[in-house]
């Protein structure tokens, strides 16, 4: 399992140093061929241009995109909890 930052990407050429966007993040999950990962660092502080609900909806687009299954990444609202 893995906790990847999704948030806090844009605009990318000032971001990008410090933050990850959900497009790298789906590549970090194939990368580390971790079974789940859930989606941390988003929508708790408003700290860049992106909107609050932009980035679970670009990982979502991103998920489609190359095929992996959206279980594998959960992006879990803001109040949601994770049971292990």
């Amino acid at each position: 399992m893995a906790a990847l930052p999704i948030g806090a990407y844009a605009p990318r050429w000032f971001m990008s140093s410090a933050h990850i966007d959900p497009q790298s993040a789906v590549e970090i999950l194939r990368i580390l061929s971790v079974k789940k990962a859930y989606a941390v660092h988003w929508a708790t502080f408003e700290l860049s241009e992106e909107a609050a609900d932009d980035p679970p909806r670009e990982l979502l687009e991103y998920l489609r995109e190359e095929g992996v299954e959206e279980e594998r990444f959960l992006a879990i609202q803001t109040g949601g909890h994770l049971a292990f």
